[in-house]
């Protein structure tokens, strides 16, 4: 039995460690290709082209912006015009080249397109998002407290009618232990 499993770990530990080197060789390019494959086309690659290297990120397409995180806290957004052909598919999914210094879309024939400050955007958009709603909590509060109301309601009604099905009960056999008791002795 433990050739069995010695052989299952070993097997494991060898496939492991052939993806984690794939990856780690490919510079992140595997895992990010797996996760837009397995996305069925709402993801896409983002291959960003500095002087001295180039790198890939997943992005989304929300409303017309191609959006994608550079880092955990940097979250670009760039415009994606609507005249020019700027998504390419190679290796079964969809990829869109970025110009990682001037920050611009490359189309298919590297010419950049751009024409906003996308870190502007990006604030204002931020910004947008997370503008407080006051009448949506107000509402919540007072859904939340009529919903407890009625349960609390519901709740009372239940021990009332069940405590109404006990007295009827004991009533009952209360009716039947006088038929039965004759004199102080049972019969």
């Amino acid at each position: 039995m433990s050739t069995i499993f010695n052989t299952i770990l070993n097997n494991f530990l060898l496939i492991g460690g052939t993806l984690i080197g794939v990856g780690f060789i490919q510079n992140g390019f595997f895992w990010k290709f797996i996760n837009v494959k397995l996305s069925a086309g709402k993801n896409i690659l983002v291959k960003i082209k500095e002087i001295q290297r180039q790198y890939y990120r997943v992005g989304t397409i929300i409303e017309g912006d191609l959006v994608y995180k550079l880092t955990k806290k940097d979250i670009k957004r760039i415009n994606i015009p609507k005249n020019n052909t700027v998504i390419y598919k190679s290796l079964g999914i969809d990829f869109i080249d970025v110009d990682g210094i001037t920050n611009a879309i490359n189309t298919v024939d590297y010419t950049g397109v751009s024409g906003f400050d996308s870190v502007k955007m990006n604030d204002l958009f931020v910004r947008a998002l997370t503008k407080p709603k006051l009448d949506d909590t107000e509402k919540i509060i007072v859904l939340v407290l009529l919903g407890i109301i009625l349960i609390a309601v519901g709740i009372v009604i239940f021990n009332i009618l069940d405590q109404s099905q006990q007295i009827e009960f004991i009533k009952n056999q209360l009716g039947t232990m006088q038929g039965n008791v004759v004199g102080g002795s049972k019969i």
